[in-house]
């Protein structure tokens, strides 16, 4: 053997490691198929995130309206409170 010769020495476990995961570096294509069920999902998945999204705007709008009935409530109940108040202490005022 000439020194202008050169060698390469792979052990065994190189060898099996490269013949055992060739496969890793295979590119998946995808089919038109799975394309288009990719697209269904999504759509699908969309319109079930708009019909929550109405449900939970719905939702706000009526706890908006319940809080703008307890808000009048509340301001009929102190104004009461407050008249009570003013009548009472003019009477004693006054008596």
């Amino acid at each position: 053997m000439s020194d202008n010769e050169k060698k390469i020495e792979i052990s065994h476990s190189d060898v099996l490691n490269a013949l055992l995961h060739n496969r890793q570096q295979e590119q998946h294509f995808a089919t038109q198929e799975s394309v288009d069920n990719l697209k269904e999902r999504l759509m699908s998945f969309e319109s079930k995130t708009d019909e929550n999204f109405k449900e939970v705007r719905n939702e706000i709008k009526d706890v908006r309206s319940e809080l703008k009935e307890q808000s009048s409530r509340m301001d009929k109940l102190f104004f009461l409170i407050f008249s009570t108040l003013i009548a009472g202490f003019s009477a004693l005022y006054f008596k």
